[in-house]
């Protein structure tokens, strides 16, 4: 069929009329532009104008929950509860029982006995229920459209408070996990096992070192009554934020008393246990894992490679080198050496101008900075092929080394920009507004603004970020290698070069006998 023309003269802008608009410079705003709003029945208690962004308000009850909201634009929001618990505090208990919540969470409840009961309450209001965990936190969400905050807040509540963890349920989640950790150790993506395998390293069976990942022989060791001991020991409002991003305060607090004060519970009755409240202790070992050949096998195999990752402690979110640590992991950053993203993604990083663009045979490498509320670590990762596992190591200790240095003023300062770039974009997600509040209210209780951070990210020196980089050395090194582990040099060898060396490794030695042909 073909279009009738004077429809398709209408469909076009016409060129005049797009050079009449204004020429507006990006730097200015739009002139006539109306200040969105964000829902009809929103409290218009914060301008645009006053604030690039939104104050947040808590409020904390008289049981302790701390209940946290910002306004947003836009038809939908997110609730959701932060629970200070995690793998680190699963010292008395069987390793992986905050694998198996995470799963089953919102799988059924007292209220709504199953997943599809649970998901048919929420689809009339546009509803997504999610969980997520971490070694220090757990992270139960609801995303909703606004007008549904009541329903979500229900849902929510029965999530947290009265999950069923019917058995039925339970064997279907310990099979999943099965086939999880198949995909974790088998599959072709290896950087959560290996910074699994460093957190290990660095915290050996203590806090942030026990598993976060269920171990496959626990799995079947995991029962209803230890996951019940749990909850009641660790899920207290005491031990929680409930954050809400485009929510109605006033609304929202109600809602707050009406589901999280004085709430029945599935552990009712349930004897608590002391919580762990140890100190991370940071603690340098060997973690390594023989994995050999490619993971998977076919026309196109994955590339045959060693995962290394080398750490060092670094601080927590509290010290005020932690902002200095976040610049230097920015001012490193890595990737890998060939980039979907397209040509120029991640080129001007330290790890990609000395590591993948000056070796070949290095097939990724990256930065990373973990901080947790009383220790942190900063790592160096690398992948290669299996006869490169001592060079790459090699490569690793110089970049350590590298990070002592005065480093480039431009660079420096494009790591500054950057990091405050992705932060920016990042906070334009609903999810991670929700996950800031919630998580700078459970580990420091108060929330600095993105303003508040642009000017920690500014204040930071040349002088600060190297003599954080030499603070990392003061440390001694946690070391995990992944894959055919033959070439992997030892925990002496990588001493040695850190410490006297200026990151060179020593020679492999290779004895020869005489008489032999």
């Amino acid at each position: 069929m073909i279009p009738r023309l004077s429809l398709l003269k209408c469909s076009v802008p016409t060129l005049s009329r797009a050079l009449s608009y204004p020429q507006v410079p990006l730097t200015s705003p739009l002139p006539d532009l109306k200040i969105p709003l964000r829902t009809d029945n929103a409290s218009q208690s914060w301008n645009i104008e006053d604030s690039k962004f939104p104050p947040t308000t808590v409020t904390c009850l008289e049981n302790g929950l701390r209940v946290a909201s910002q306004e947003a634009f836009g038809q939908s929001g997110i609730v959701g509860v932060l629970v200070d618990a995690g793998s680190r505090y699963e010292v008395t208990y069987t390793s992986g029982l905050s694998h198996i919540l995470q799963r089953m969470a919102f799988n059924g409840t007292a209220k709504y006995p199953t997943r599809d009961s649970v998901l048919a309450t929420l689809d009339p209001i546009g509803g997504m229920p999610n969980c997520q965990r971490a070694r220090d936190v757990l992270i139960y969400m609801v995303s909703s459209l606004s007008h549904g905050l009541p329903q979500a807040m229900d849902v929510l509540a029965e999530a947290v408070w009265r999950p069923a963890l019917a058995q039925e349920q339970l064997d279907a989640e310990k099979t999943g996990v099965g086939f999880e950790l198949d995909e974790i150790y088998n599959g072709p993506n290896s950087e959560a096992l290996l910074e699994e395998m460093i957190h290990q390293a660095s915290y050996p069976l203590n806090t942030l070192g026990l598993p976060n990942i269920c171990p496959k022989e626990n799995i079947d060791n995991i029962n209803r009554g230890e996951l019940l001991t749990y909850l009641s020991s660790h899920f207290d409002p005491s031990r929680m934020v409930l954050a809400g991003v485009n929510v109605d305060h006033g609304q929202f607090l109600e809602l707050a008393k009406q589901y999280f004060v004085e709430a029945d519970t599935s552990w009712k009755g349930v004897a608590k246990r002391q919580i762990d409240g140890s100190i991370s202790q940071y603690s340098a070992a060997d973690v390594k894992i023989k994995r050999e050949g490619p993971p998977v096998v076919g026309p196109n195999p994955f590339p045959e490679l060693i995962h290394v990752a080398i750490a060092m402690e670094s601080c927590s979110y509290l010290d005020p080198d932690f902002f200095p640590y976040a610049v230097l992991n920015m001012y490193m950053g890595g990737g890998g050496s060939f980039s979907a993203g397209g040509p120029g993604k991640g080129m001007y990083t330290h790890l990609y101008q000395g590591v993948l663009t000056q070796h070949h045979w290095v097939y990724w490498a990256m930065a990373q900075n973990h901080a947790y509320k009383d220790s942190g670590i900063f790592c160096l990762l690398g992948s290669a092929h299996p006869s490169r596992a001592r060079d790459l190591t090699q490569v690793l200790c110089q970049q350590f080394h590298h990070m002592t240095g005065v480093p480039n003023d431009v660079a420096l300062s494009r790591a500054k920009e950057q990091l405050k770039s992705a932060m920016m974009m990042n906070l334009e997600s609903k999810a991670v507004v929700f996950e800031d509040i919630g998580r700078q209210l459970l580990g420091q209780d108060f929330k600095m603004s993105p303003e508040e951070l642009c000017e920690k990210i500014d204040t930071v020196t040349s002088s600060d970020v190297q003599r954080v980089g030499q603070r990392l050395m003061e440390s001694s090194p946690a070391f995990a290698a992944l894959g055919d582990l033959s070439e992997v040099p030892s925990r002496t060898d990588l001493e040695t070069a850190l410490f006297k060396n200026k990151g060179v490794l020593r020679s492999k030695k290779k004895l020869f006998t005489f008489g032999q042909s």
